[in-house]
């Protein structure tokens, strides 16, 4: 408990409180009976996310009387509870409840802030102030972000939460307790980043309305927290990206727009790059997919249905090439449709999944190497054909490649599917068997609704109105693609559309 300060009407509190009364005559305020909130607030540690309740037996000192009180009749009296502005933790001043009593659940970011209680005579607006200091803090060690949709194509965000104490934690409702304004068209990409150089950690979302992310671990929204801040020439630009990506050790993140630019951003730079998807100074449409690692890339350019490479500059610049460049042509694949594409977390060689004209389809195994003209380019160490019956990978509804192994998944209904190849140049289209860390087989019941593949693991999210949706972490054995095993499960709200963790 700091300090009582006794204020006259108007000094600090809302006017239109004071309005709605009649005027109940002259008063004397010199026999004001003074309200009593001695000892009744301390200062307060609370972890994020709980309920702080505050119950406040509300006294009146008796006139004429030493230390005596009687109780107060709370209609006669209006309450704020008001965090004000602390720095960086809070960017305006926050009231988190008007009622006498505090009962709310505590989203404030980690740190310290002045609560500021006042009650206000209604009568006379004779207005009394308490103070105390709440310390926020988050007890978040790390864990699962799944990015939703709903059938409005609405999206939200949860969570499930490694603590320190409690285990693991369900949150729900991220991005509208957080303000972040771009939530919808459609869940397109939620990925985190840990800090880099001049970079922040952040969880980007990416929607079909915008792109933004949340200051971490608090997951707070600041209104400069938006795509376009960090473009290096202000323009008008279409910011719905559907996937990112981060290159670590080219100081790099990758922005895919859905309207095919690829944008830049360096992490000793902090700004933007305006997009380089560019062939002999002809512009071209990226799919979003990112194939190669450090010192080269490869892009499919659905303009010119082609695999094209790209070669980083010195990251210690933070500059970005001028263009793309033809990759060869036995490695260009011209004229083949991509399905799919993901780099190996062993950052050598990348997996490209093609179909051509006639309906056919390919696993490709490329690799980065320097050409002729001494710039790092894609090329396919090998290759083989999926074979067998095609029906469930032509009516796929998500795919997905795991990266410790290659295998290349993809789902139809409520089964999962994988191009099994025992041997080299050999493949299958064969379903999956799901298990759980047991051996004891998992069927899934409900529609998959997506596939990510993040790290070693695939994420394969089902939902139905019925029983909402679950998301299965599962694991890939090395000798047998045919085989996952499930790790964990995780209950949501909403039909997960993209998941990464921290």
């Amino acid at each position: 408990m700091k300090q009582i300060y006794k204020l006259l009407s108007g000094f600090l509190l809302i006017t239109c409180v004071i309005a709605c009364y009649d005027d109940k005559g002259n008063y004397d305020y010199n026999w004001i009976q003074d309200i009593d909130l001695t000892d009744v607030l301390k200062d307060t540690t609370i972890k994020r996310g709980n309920v702080l309740h505050i119950a406040v037996d509300l006294q009146k000192e008796i006139l004429d009387s030493e230390n005596e009180t009687e109780s107060a009749n709370p209609e006669a009296y209006a309450y704020e509870w008001l965090v004000l502005e602390n720095g960086s933790t809070l960017t305006e001043d926050m009231v988190l409840s008007t009622e006498k009593d505090l009962n709310d659940t505590i989203w404030l970011a980690a740190g310290t802030y002045q609560v500021n209680y006042t009650v206000v005579e209604k009568a006379s607006g004779i207005a009394w102030i308490s103070y105390f200091d709440l310390t926020v803090v988050n007890d978040y060690t790390g864990g699962h972000i799944f990015l939703t949709e709903d059938a409005e194509q609405n999206v939200e965000m949860e969570i499930w939460a490694n603590t320190t104490e409690d285990g693991q934690v369900h949150e729900t409702g991220i991005l509208a307790r957080s303000g972040f304004p771009y939530t919808t068209g459609g869940a397109n990409c939620v990925a985190y980043f840990a800090s880099e150089y001049s970079i922040p950690q952040s969880v980007w979302i990416a929607t079909g309305e915008n792109t933004g992310f949340l200051n971490m671990p608090d997951f707070t929204w600041e209104e400069t927290n938006t795509i376009g801040m960090y473009m290096l020439v202000q323009q008008e630009e279409n910011y719905e990206v559907k996937n990112i990506v981060s290159l670590g050790s080219a100081r790099v993140k990758i922005f895919f727009c859905a309207s095919g630019d690829i944008l830049a951003m360096h992490y000793n730079r902090n700004f933007l790059n305006t997009t380089f998807t560019y062939v002999d100074g002809v512009h071209f449409e990226a799919d979003p997919y990112f194939g190669g690692n450090r010192y080269g890339s490869i892009f499919y350019d659905r303009t010119n249905k082609r695999i094209v490479s790209y070669e980083w500059a010195s990251p210690a610049f933070g500059t970005v090439n001028a263009s793309c460049y033809i990759t060869s042509t036995e490695s260009a694949l011209e004229g083949y449709d991509l399905v799919c594409m993901q780099d190996r977390s062993n950052a050598v060689n990348t997996i490209v999944v093609v179909k051509d004209s006639e309906g056919n389809y390919y696993v490709c195994n490329y690799e980065i190497r320097d050409n002729n003209s001494g710039n790092s380019e894609g090329y396919i160490v090998d290759q083989y054909e999926i074979e067998g019956d095609l029906s469930t990978l032509e009516n796929a509804s998500y795919t997905a490649i795991e990266r410790s192994n290659g295998f290349f998944y993809w789902a139809y209904n409520n089964q999962l599917y994988v191009s099994y190849h025992p041997s080299t140049n050999v493949s299958e289209c064969v379903a999956v068997t799901l298990q759980d860390s047991e051996g004891n087989p998992i069927t899934l019941t409900d529609e998959i609704v997506s596939l990510n593949a993040y790290n070693n693991d695939l994420y394969i999210a089902t939902y139905s109105e019925e029983n909402k949706g679950k998301v299965y972490l599962a694991s890939s054995s090395s000798s047998d693609s045919r085989l996952l095993t499930v790790t964990e499960t995780f209950e949501t709200n909403n039909p997960v559309k993209s998941v990464t963790t921290w």
